[in-house]
């Protein structure tokens, strides 16, 4: 099968099964060739993009187009993925909002070659942790352990800003790596991936008398520790932040 006729299935098949998921799939000169409805929701776009480059809509975050570019090019020449904060102010809600952005290359499986990039982004907000909460919940319902009596006799837990803001991101999906990008961005100072590795080894485990990143974060969310956004979170200034390209 051919580039086109393989890259029209593949938006076919998008359009099917990405109703609960903010995704775009664009050209690899740059133009949508598909954008789910929840991914116009989160950009607060009701205009039709297909066929259009980023600057030729009204998608918030204009100003920031050629650093979106310039990741969009190193995506396109290496087929590494990059994963991104892409921070704005909303025009409509007039607040700001912040992404995690990831952006890949799609390739015909047939000819191996690229045909297009995916874009997918997630909301950093309490209805998305929310979500994450709730799927946390279900994988771990039931599965009571020695761990869960232990942690629930503690009548009340405080957890350092740092150890939020590693659970937080760690909620999200975020990796050693990314959470110290994160952070290396909030504080203007280089702070490892060994550094997150320490916090959560030798003072979340413990704490929360946790063995593995599952338990960590179950008993995080049993004892609602995390109950909105770390403020440091919320001192990045708007922009595109790259977090991790591999």
């Amino acid at each position: 099968m051919n580039n086109n006729e393989w890259l029209s299935q593949y938006i076919d098949a998008l359009n099917i099964v990405s109703d609960n998921r903010a995704v775009a799939a664009m050209s690899l000169d740059h133009k949508f060739l598909f954008t789910s409805r929840k991914y116009l929701e989160l950009t607060e776009t009701e205009e039709d993009v297909t066929g259009k480059h980023y600057f030729e809509t009204s998608m918030p975050g204009q100003e920031y187009i050629d650093d979106f570019r310039k990741i969009s090019d190193m995506v396109n020449d290496t087929g590494k993925t990059a994963s991104f904060f892409l921070i704005y102010t909303s025009p409509k809600k007039k607040v700001k909002t912040c992404y995690f952005y990831t952006l890949s290359i799609v390739y015909n499986p047939s000819t191996k070659e690229p045909v297009a990039r995916l874009g997918e982004i997630q909301p950093v907000m309490i209805n998305f942790i929310g979500q994450m909460v709730n799927l946390s919940n279900k994988i771990t319902s039931g599965a009571k352990d020695d761990s869960e009596t232990q942690i629930d006799s503690f009548d009340k837990f405080k957890l350092t800003v740092r150890e939020e803001e590693v659970i937080f991101l760690l909620m999200l999906g975020k990796t050693h790596k990314e959470i110290a990008s994160t952070l290396s961005m909030i504080y203007k100072k280089e702070i490892a991936p060994a550094t997150i590795s320490s916090v959560i080894s030798r003072q979340l485990y413990p704490k929360l008398n946790a063995y593995s990143l599952q338990t960590l974060i179950s008993n995080a969310i049993r004892l609602q520790l995390i109950q909105e956004i770390p403020a440091s979170l919320l001192q990045l200034t708007e922009g595109i932040f790259l977090l991790n390209y591999s």
